[in-house]
């Protein structure tokens, strides 16, 4: 039943608006109906006679012409002051280029009748210079909050607002962004500071959300086509949208679509791991999750995530993108470090928008059958793992060679690695003659597998370490960059869970990051041979966790270490 003070409201004016009314008109009537609104459609906007002036000076008027009320159809809005003085207590402006969901909420209902309802699109996109320029034009604005900006292309108003919408008073100096009328009553809402009752994006959802948002359009009540200034192209779209919302009726179910580009190198992007698996199991299971990073294999075992080592082609209405580790300074890499996060933190923040609880940074990876077969061969009791890449983390040959000869003489030995690039990779350091030399040998699933079977991994590179993360062997940790806590996983719910580090000093404490920096190079600081322990301090951290019984065959005599471990003051050792 209709209520005569009620009224949906829409402008059209022209063949291109003509073109979409066809298309729009039955959702428009069906709404009304469904709200007991009278559908009120302007077509033409108004003429009035105006005086052409001799000259400014003379002030002498020659004769009348008659011109449009208004600039362009947009204007037409200002007319609601009318129909809400006239006939109408209430009103609901949509624009012409949008269709309504036939389970759309009543707007009447949502929005109370002293505030204006409107969609602030302030928060998907930046409007502030648009408003800064009113501001210069039209007059000051001290209580807007530098971001807020109204779409005015869905509208609930009510004859609380008339004069919100009076013509202004002379004339307006163009503005640079005007969208329409709409900037116009932006001003006039935040000057006089109306009060507004915000409607969600379901209510007033346009394009320039989809990346934000990562679901279809169809999943909102009030699809708004702004911003396609091509009617054609408009009524192709609305037809497809129309057929859609047939065949998904009554339930319109749609599926979130996030795009994850997980950079950087293997530790940054095994590090991604648990926030992913947060991601895909706790918050969002229904979505459907694309991966793009260089070893899928570490994300294959994740519900609803799919991984792919080059784009994948992905059709769908709105994707959400996330990048983990952003190669230039912008975004996440503006506000927070890489180097002086550790990686889990720094790929849940990027994804997530916050860190994991203790418990759930830990590191889950799935060893496949194939591969443990593959490498059933090779027993070793500790992982040796001298890893290439900046100055200050690539350790003198001789040191390494020194290192393996101490930890050969009491276990048996895998010298592992892989040679990805002339600036990262494994040194060429000596093999002994009762080890094995693993080095570019195992393919990454094989490379999980020694690491899962071996009783303990020596490294200097986080790469092996956030890998043996996933596992439960010990680690020896040698870093010179990072510090330790950046590196060592989590595992029970601790970083000293079977871990421990091994250094006489970190870059860190010599140049300390500046308040102003967001981080350092590693290229050329500091001599490597500063921070590096003693190799007996690395055989003994070794030894600290003894050997495990069915090994005790294979040591040979123990020699001058002691099999209790004891840190040297002139070579600190910390857990962290």
């Amino acid at each position: 039943m209709k209520q005569n003070d009620l009224a949906i409201m829409t402008i059209v004016v022209g063949p291109g608006a003509e073109l979409i009314w066809e298309k729009t008109k039955p959702y428009f009537e069906a709404y009304a109906d469904r709200l007991g609104a009278d559908l009120v459609k302007m077509t033409e906007i108004p003429v009035v006679q105006r005086p052409i002036f001799e000259s400014a000076v003379s002030k002498k008027i020659i004769r009348y012409e008659q011109m449009p009320l208004y600039p362009s159809a947009h204007w037409l809005k200002l007319s609601i002051s009318h129909w809400l003085h006239k006939k109408y207590r209430r009103l609901i402006y949509l624009d012409v280029d949008l269709i309504i969901r036939p389970d759309c909420p009543n707007l009447f209902e949502i929005v109370p009748e002293d505030k204006m309802g409107l969609f602030n699109e302030g928060e998907f996109t930046p409007r502030a210079m648009v408003l800064h320029d009113a501001k210069i034009k039209m007059g000051d604005l001290p209580d807007w909050d530098g971001y807020t900006y109204y779409n005015t292309g869905v509208m609930v108003v009510s004859r609380y607002h008339r004069h919100v919408f009076n013509l202004p008073e002379g004339p307006v100096k163009p503005l640079k962004y005007p969208f329409g009328e709409q900037t116009y009553l932006n001003h006039r809402i935040i000057s006089r500071k109306v009060p507004v009752h915000e409607l969600p994006w379901q209510l007033n959802r346009m394009s320039l959300m989809n990346k934000w948002l990562g679901i279809s359009r169809l999943d909102s009540y009030i699809v708004h086509y702004a911003g396609m200034n091509n009617p054609k192209a408009t009524v192709i779209v609305i037809d497809k949208d129309s057929e859609r919302w047939k065949n998904d009726a009554p339930a319109y179910k749609y599926r979130p679509c996030v795009f994850i580009e997980v950079g950087g190198g293997l530790g940054d992007q095994v590090c991604a791991e648990p926030a992913l698996k947060y991601l895909s199991e706790e918050l969002h299971p229904e979505a459907e999750i694309f991966v793009l990073c260089t070893w899928p294999e570490i994300f294959n075992h994740l519900k609803n995530v799919q991984a792919f080592a080059k784009t994948p082609e992905i059709a769908r209405d709105a994707i959400f993108e996330i990048k983990t580790h952003p190669a230039e300074k912008t975004s996440l890499r503006r506000h927070v470090s890489h180097l002086f996060t550790h990686g889990v933190d720094y790929a849940s923040i990027a994804i997530l928008k916050r860190t994991l609880p203790t418990d759930l940074k830990t590191i889950t990876l799935e060893v496949n059958e194939t591969d443990r077969a593959a490498v059933a061969a090779y027993n070793a009791d500790v992982l040796i793992h001298p890893g290439r890449g900046w100055p200050i983390n690539t350790f003198p040959l001789e040191w390494w060679n020194e290192v393996i000869s101490l930890i050969s003489r009491y276990y048996k030995i895998a010298i592992v690695g892989k040679n990805v690039s002339p600036e990262h990779g494994v040194l060429p350091v000596d093999c002994p003659d009762c080890g094995l030399d693993l080095r570019d040998k195992l393919t990454m699933g094989q490379f999980w597998a020694m690491i899962e079977k071996t009783w303990c991994l020596v490294t200097n590179d986080s790469s092996p370490v956030h890998l043996a993360g996933a596992f439960d062997n010990n680690i020896v940790l040698i870093p010179t960059c990072k510090h330790p806590a950046h590196l060592l996983p989590w595992r029970k719910g601790s970083q000293e869970y079977k871990a421990r580090a091994v250094y006489k000093k970190l870059l860190e404490n010599d140049f300390p990051m500046a308040v102003n920096s967001i981080e350092w190079t590693t290229t050329g600081k500091g001599d490597v041979r500063d921070y590096l322990p003693d190799p007996e301090e690395v055989a003994r951290a070794v030894m600290k966790y003894g050997i495990p019984a069915p090994r005790m065959t294979q040591a040979r005599s123990l020699g001058p270490f002691p099999m209790t471990y004891t840190a040297s003051k002139a070579t600190p050792s910390s857990p962290i």
